[in-house]
């Protein structure tokens, strides 16, 4: 230690600027992680209302409106569609975390 004149300051700089950069690129790769997990739990909801919408409807209760659904984010709709006569179609539309409109369609029979 004796006569360092200054490296054990400039060592340090360089190590502080090191951790920096390694913190800095890893912080990107967190928000992604971040928003897939979000986007996740979204998709896993969505389905899941979506599978008690269409369970409930081949039980034989009437077709449930839009506004009973737990979460105002959520926009269900339903159609027969002709190539599949006897089915009725329930399609789930949502925004993802990003903000984009995702939607996932299943059918159930009566």
């Amino acid at each position: 230690m004796r006569r360092s004149e200054g490296y054990i300051y400039v060592e340090m700089l360089a190590g502080f600027f090191v951790c920096c950069f390694i913190g800095f690129s890893l912080l990107p790769m967190f928000t992604a992680i971040n928003s897939a997990r979000k986007n996740a739990e979204l998709d896993t909801k969505a389905a899941h209302l979506l599978y008690k919408q269409l369970e409930a409807y081949m039980e034989g209760e009437t077709l449930p409106l839009t506004n009973e659904l737990d979460s105002g984010t959520f926009d269900i709709t339903w159609s027969m569609p002709s190539d599949y006569p006897g089915f009725m179609e329930g399609c789930l539309k949502y925004e993802s975390f990003e903000g984009k409109s995702r939607t996932i369609c299943d059918l159930a029979k009566r």
